[in-house]
Order: structure tokens, then C-alpha cells, then sequence
């Protein structure tokens, strides 16, 4: 299987799910990497086939390239039409070797969501086609499902942390997908509708304007769409030097 959603190319390395179904009813579930300079080095990288018998469901389900390591999402599904349904997500890393690839982070729900409960940003949009960034050097980004919303974490590929908090609507995103990064900072529209940035340290509301969506990166501007059709910062916030309203017509 190597459609967009199983399939990415990192550092001239193919990585791509191999998945087949057996007549036996058994199943193969694994993660292979081709090496286009050094095809003697292409291998089976995770084996990711559950031992459990119940899980009837599993597949890769986002990938994204960093600094260095490619991050990838693994979804199982446990007893789909029963009471007991489990769908577990489980955040992956690795270097293109099978001793440095390692899970970093998990979740499990007990209902099926229309959404991945971990999830990175900036996927394929239907109006751009581009996907942009979500790491800051080594350090990557990525939202996890947690009391009803979705939080932002970090992660240098062994540790991991929560950065949004409950105390502002301002920190976390308002859509699980729709965050970036650009000039070394995380833009993101947040819960409140605005657009805000984290350096890696602090946040930073830069306008209070009614924000709808991200849009694009071009001529090194950042792009978004917003509510209103004329700009309007508000006086107290600093002039966002990096950001120019693309308005939603």
C-alpha cells in the first residue's frame, strides 16, 4: 500500500506500509524504507502486526518529516461492532534504522472519532496542496486529544510535553490540524478564533481579529483568512510583521 496517506519520502529514504491479507486469515502490518543512494540499505524498519487477535484494524495514518527523525501515526481498531470497541493511536518515530525507531506516545478511546485523536499539522489542504513544516529544529509538534479538545505537545523524539494549557482558550488550537511552522516559530489558530505564535518558549497573541483557517506561505508571508474583509489590528497587540490577512471571500 503506498498511497499518500501510507507513503513519504524523508532524506532520500522511501517509507511506505506494506500491508497484505492472507486467505489463513493471517496478516501482514510493517513499515519498510527503500534507500534511493544506497539501495543495499533498504529494509523493514517496524513490525507493527498486533499479537491480539481482536484487533481487525491496522494502518499508518499520517506521516510528517522533521529535523531528524520521520514522525508517523500507527491506528488500531479493537472489537469495531462490539461494546467493547478500543481505537488506540500511537505516536511513532524514527531515523530510517529498526533500533532507532521508537513509540513516543499513545492514546486509546473507547468511541470511534471522525478524527485522529493524535494528530500533526499543516496536512494537505483542499485550496493549497502544500504541506508546510511543524518542527522547530529538533523539536516537533503534534496535538493529542485530551478532555474534549485538542492540546498542543512537543517533542524532541524521546521526551515529550504538553505546551498548550487549560487557563487561556488562547493556547491551544481550535482545529487539530491546522498548525505550522514558519521563521523558527509555531503559528496556530487558537480556540478564540486568533492567531497565535510560540517561539519555543512563550505564546503570543498577535491580532485580535476572528480567524478562520491558516492559509499559505508565499514570498515568505504568512497567509490566513479571517472573518472580516478589511484588516484591523487591534492597537494594544503588536503589529504582525510576519502575518498579512488573506481575506475569505
Amino acid at each position: 500500500d503506498s498511497s499518500p496517506a501510507t507513503a513519504k519520502i524523508w532524506k532520500d529514504k522511501y517509507f511506505y506500509m506494506h500491508a497484505f491479507n492472507y486467505t489463513d486469515n493471517s496478516r501482514t502490518r510493517n513499515l519498510q524504507m527503500i534507500d534511493y543512494l544506497n539501495p543495499s540499505n533498504s529494509k523493514q524498519i517496524l513490525d507493527f502486526k498486533s499479537a491480539d487477535n481482536l484487533i481487525i484494524g491496522e494502518e499508518i495514518v499520517q506521516y510528517k518529516p522533521a529535523e531528524n527523525y520521520m514522525y508517523f501515526i500507527i491506528r488500531r481498531i479493537k472489537d469495531r461492532y462490539k461494546p467493547s470497541y478500543q481505537e488506540f493511536f500511537e505516536l511513532w518515530r524514527t531515523d530510517g534504522t529498526p533500533e532507532n525507531t521508537k513509540k513516543i506516545d499513545e492514546i486509546s478511546a473507547t468511541t470511534e472519532s471522525s478524527l485522529n485523536l493524535i494528530n500533526f499539522g499543516s496536512q494537505y489542504k483542499y485550496y493549497n496542496k502544500v504541506e508546510y513544516p511543524t518542527n522547530i529544529g529538533n523539536k516537533f509538534y503534534y496535538t493529542k486529544y485530551e478532555n474534549y479538545r485538542f492540546y498542543l505537545y512537543e517533542t524532541d523524539g524521546n521526551i515529550t510535553r504538553k505546551i498548550s494549557t487549560t487557563y487561556s482558550s488562547a493556547y491551544y488550537p481550535k482545529k487539530p490540524m491546522d498548525f505550522l511552522t514558519f521563521n523558527n516559530e509555531l503559528y496556530f489558530v487558537s480556540n478564540g478564533n486568533l492567531l497565535v505564535k510560540y517561539d519555543g518558549t512563550n505564546f503570543t497573541e498577535l491580532a485580535k481579529i476572528s480567524i478562520s483557517d491558516l492559509g499559505m506561505i508565499l514570498n515568505n508571508k504568512l497567509y490566513f483568512y479571517a472573518f472580516n474583509r478589511k484588516p484591523a489590528v487591534d492597537p494594544g497587540m503588536p503589529e504582525p510583521t510576519s502575518a498579512f490577512i488573506w481575506n475569505k471571500k
